[in-house]
């Protein structure tokens, strides 16, 4: 009976332990639709939340500007960042789902396009991987990746904005030549705000497709490389469920 009891016990220390633990993920604090609303709401906390009951863990989100979330990472200050797309640079530090030397898309948390936006009746736009008749700088926001894209092929940018609408508000205001935000952020702004729907518009094609991961510290995926693994084919299975599509439908119509 001694000897049930003791069993018993560590059963419900070990239950105990797992549900306890905390995984601190971090993530741009700048609001990006329909990811990332204000009040931790939005599409990629939901996907993350799903995975809590199978995995055991409770990820608290630490909302930061985005080149601090990233050197969080960088120095294990945090555990995990959510929304992060693959550079060489940040594979030296993030933990992405790989398979070779590049992430696996199938275990990515979602993709979006990189949009070149101007001015209604300018001609400024992107072909041959480069651009054309551009007056001005590119508006970029703080820390996102497209900006590595166009300093290689050599184009202004300016990236002290930190959000899509800023961007916007200084290409509205001829502070830019041109600004490239992502997509949908993008337009749910042409969308919503009445200046930037009768003076820009979106040009196509995209500058860039990005897939968008769940990743890690060295330091945590040292001690937890199971539960990471895991973690990936949980976004996986959860990002292709029924009840996610329909949530991103109905928040890409809004």
């Amino acid at each position: 009976m001694k000897l049930f009891l003791s069993c018993l016990a560590l059963l419900f220390a070990s239950l105990a332990q797992a549900e306890a633990l905390s995984i601190r993920i971090c993530h741009d604090r700048e609001p990006l639709r329909p990811w990332r609303l204000e009040g931790q709401e939005g599409l990629d906390f939901e996907l993350v939340r799903q995975l809590e009951p199978e995995l055991g863990v409770r990820f608290e989100f630490i909302a930061m500007p985005w080149k601090r979330c990233l050197l969080s990472l960088e120095r294990n200050r945090v555990d995990a960042a959510m929304g992060v797309s693959y550079s060489s640079e940040r594979g030296v530090f993030a933990v992405y789902p790989l398979n070779g030397e590049q992430p696996q898309a199938a275990l990515r948390m979602r993709s979006e396009s990189y949009v070149l936006y101007r001015r209604k009746g300018e001609m400024v736009h992107w072909a041959d991987n480069a651009m054309q008749q551009l007056q001005g700088a590119v508006g970029v926001q703080q820390g996102y990746s497209v900006l590595d894209l166009l300093q290689q092929q050599g184009v202004p940018v300016d990236s002290s904005a930190s959000s899509a609408e800023a961007t916007l508000h200084k290409l509205q205001r001829g502070w830019i030549g041109a600004a490239v935000v992502l997509g949908q952020e993008g337009d749910y702004w042409l969308r919503h705000n009445l200046d930037f729907l009768q003076s820009l518009e979106r040009v196509e094609p995209p500058l860039q497709e990005k897939h968008y991961y769940l990743v890690y510290s060295r330091d945590f995926y040292q001690r937890q490389p199971a539960l990471v693994l895991r973690s990936w084919q949980g976004v996986a299975l959860a990002r292709e469920s029924a009840l996610f599509r329909q949530r991103l439908d109905a928040s890409l119509n809004d």
